[in-house]
């Protein structure tokens, strides 16, 4: 009886979800692919967001199109938080979000297996301080060929440092890159333009909940700037109480909430690169989690049991939003 309601769910939901697709393979297709992974309405709901997201990724590695992974990462500043020694949101070089062993850079140096830095622009800028892209590839497309995708899949993972003190003008960045559809174009060494920004395919954030001191933009790009061109992205927000703060307002089929927090972290880097890598291999909201929640426990030096609340998604037992 539970499985039978539990299908019953995702056939309700996949039909409001695939209505004026008029496919019905496709919202059957759908409907299957989330009932393996879920069994409540949000969950399932959830999951077809996800599959509309690896669709929007399979169908640009069809078209020969990079996938792009869209980070700001607002520097620590002890003019805003307490940061300690590494608190200089001036400081590009000494960064407690930047360059330790669990910040942006710090840890990307360390996934050599992963990513090859291809762009280092340290050309100082009013409020960003540098552009990285590390470039990746999908080798093992044993998930994506279902998909029709045959080629390894080029992805670029572009991160933006912006000064500590302009984390306002880096938070409306996010939101715009979140909500709408402006790209940022950034040209590559080789003369490759990749289209970052809003046309990126997830949009992170590392750094202080910026909500926590205002969250008028919140309301604002909910009510007023919500872009109906938007295609499906991944939302990750790597900051402190990100769930209780965003969940309920942003979550919807063009921001697929991959990763949050229901506590008080330390906004690093480690979850959020897991979370990409387990996206990009076809895996669900419940792998997506874990396996950030693995990285960020491992980086921490700290058990996993006592993490398990703090970082979630949909596929979480607890989320509430």
């Amino acid at each position: 009886m539970k499985r039978l309601t539990s299908l019953i769910i995702s056939v309700f939901f996949c039909t409001l979800w695939a209505e004026g697709f008029g496919s019905f393979p496709f919202l059957f297709g759908t409907c299957l692919y989330a009932d393996k992974v879920s069994n409540t309405p949000i969950q399932t709901q959830s999951e077809h967001w996800l599959f509309q997201l690896h669709q929007r990724i399979a169908d640009d590695a069809i078209a020969g199109n990079p996938i792009v992974i869209q980070t700001h990462v607002a520097l620590c500043d002890n003019r805003i938080i307490q940061c300690g020694a590494q608190g200089d949101g001036d400081n590009i070089q000494r960064n407690l979000y930047w360059t330790t062993s669990e910040g942006f850079v710090g840890w990307l140096k360390a996934q050599k297996e992963h990513w090859t830095l291809v762009l280092k622009n340290s050309v100082p800028m009013k409020d960003v301080l540098e552009i990285r892209v590390y470039e990746g590839r999908i080798v093992n497309l044993d998930f994506w060929k279902k998909y029709g995708v045959k080629k390894p899949i080029i992805v670029y993972l572009v991160a933006y440092a912006w000064r500590g003190v302009s984390i306002d003008k880096a938070w409306l960045a996010y939101m715009k890159d979140l909500y709408q559809t402006l790209e940022r174009p950034i040209k590559l060494p080789d003369g490759t333009t990749i289209k970052a920004g809003g046309k990126a395919h997830v949009v992170a954030w590392v750094g202080h909940n910026h909500l926590m001191d205002d969250d008028r933009s919140l309301s604002l790009f909910s009510t007023h700037h919500v872009d109906s061109k938007s295609l499906p992205k991944g939302m990750m927000v790597m900051s402190c109480l990100s769930g209780p703060y965003m969940a309920s307002q942003v979550s919807a089929a063009s921001r697929v909430p991959l990763l949050l927090t229901n506590d008080f972290v330390f906004a690093s880097a480690p979850a959020i690169e897991a979370a990409t890598r387990s996206l990009l291999k076809g895996e669900n909201l419940k792998q997506i989690r874990e396996k950030a929640l693995e990285a960020y426990a491992a980086s921490e030096k700290k058990s996993i049991v006592p993490l398990r609340n703090v970082i979630v998604n949909p596929s979480h037992p607890k989320w509430k939003w």
